[in-house]
């Protein structure tokens, strides 16, 4: 429900004493009128303030303009005008202060949801199949799917500068604009129209994705939207799922080790224990233990050149490895770094696969024409 003009009830009396009060939550956007009324025998003035949440501790008085500044008693009337635009989207409280000539204070609060910055499709949580779609002659001259994705939505702001669209896997919240196509280099308004187009015949990750649109003000702050779609597709990079599932009906307790083998002479030697829980971790029933979560909260580094392994377990205290229906919890996969500072340059390896650079990971042919994972670009090997 869209309300563009709010309205507070606050009667006042010669001891300015509340003896009624109206409030009502909706969206708004753009420039509001606030009515209401303030007024009584002891009238001095009063004052407008907004903030965000619904139990704020700070209030602004940014983009309110009050009527005769707030120094003319109102009754049932347009109090002030105020520009949401300069507001972050969400959830908001108004507060109206009205004070009599000893300098109390009487007020009333308005709780509402600024809605200027929105991204309307893909919809929250869109799952998008891209084999779904078949490529036809007009792909090359518009936003098609399988090729292509529009993004459409709203950008509002009187004190706007320009907007941007990004995209992240779920799972690195390492934005990226590759591949995106701002309408009008983002220096104008959109109201539910094309924000941008997203050319995903680029290689892209078969994954869950952050999409966000940030609209930055002239003076210097910023507004971000940000929906979450899945992508799924044969022809996609498969994204290694590096996680310890618990199939059961009970919870499972147990500990991680993690270490890495570095390739030695075409023998894997031992290189580093990166994980040796000395407390036990619980992976709740039909749950899973998020490794790639743990991997990356360490930030580890591998600076040498090689090949790696790296080798993930969740044992028995005696370190054994946890035995279960589906089989032993372990597992790991090979990896190398190379002696380079970017990648080669090739739109295909030699084994067929395609390079491609992205995070966590950073893909690109090796000089043996393989598909290789730059671990070390990323700090994120999993």
């Amino acid at each position: 429900m869209k309300i563009k003009n709010i309205i507070i009830i606050l009667s006042i009396i010669s001891v300015f004493l509340i003896s009624g009060c109206y409030s009502q939550e909706g969206f708004v956007d753009d420039t509001i009128g606030i009515y209401g009324s303030a007024s009584g025998d002891l009238f001095n003035h009063y004052e407008i303030e907004v903030a965000e949440g619904r139990n704020p501790a700070e209030w602004t008085t940014k983009g309110i303009s009050l009527r005769n500044d707030g120094l003319v008693p109102i009754e049932s009337d347009l109090l002030a005008l105020w520009d949401t635009t300069l507001a972050q989207d969400g959830k908001h409280t108004v507060k109206l202060n009205v004070f009599d000539n000893s300098g109390s204070i009487n007020e009333n609060l308005l709780y509402f949801t600024v809605n200027n910055l929105e991204i309307s499709y893909p919809a929250q949580g869109s799952y998008i199949n891209i084999d779904e779609y078949e490529s036809s002659e007009d792909d090359n001259q518009g936003c098609y799917l399988p090729n292509c994705l529009d993004i459409i939505g709203t950008v509002k702001g009187t004190n706007l500068d320009y907007y941007a669209v990004e995209y992240s896997l779920a799972a690195s919240l390492d934005w990226s604009s590759d591949g995106i196509k701002i309408v009008n280099d983002g220096k104008s308004e959109v109201f539910n129209e094309l924000l941008a187009e997203w050319n995903i015949n680029d290689p892209i990750y078969n994954n869950e994705y952050l999409l966000r649109v940030r609209a930055f003000n002239k003076d210097g702050s910023v507004r971000e939207e940000v929906t979450r779609l899945f992508i799924t597709g044969s022809n996609l990079i498969a994204f290694p799922v590096s996680e310890i599932r618990n199939e059961r009906n009970f919870a499972i307790d147990g500990y991680l080790f993690v270490k890495i083998e570095k390739d030695s002479l075409g023998e894997w030697q031992d290189y580093d224990i990166v994980i040796d829980d000395k407390n036990p971790r619980t992976i709740l029933r039909r749950s899973s233990l998020d490794i790639y979560k743990i991997w990356n909260e360490l930030d580890y580094v591998i600076n040498e050149p090689g090949s790696y392994k790296l080798y993930i377990a969740f044992r028995n205290q005696d370190g054994s490895i946890i035995q279960t229906e589906s089989g032993l919890l372990a597992g790991g996969f090979e990896f190398e770094i190379l002696d380079q500072e970017k990648p080669i340059d090739i739109t295909e390896c030699e084994d067929g696969t395609k390079p491609f650079e992205c995070s966590p990971f950073r893909m690109y042919c090796n000089l043996n024409g393989e598909l290789t994972i730059n671990v070390n670009a990323c700090s994120e090997p999993i």
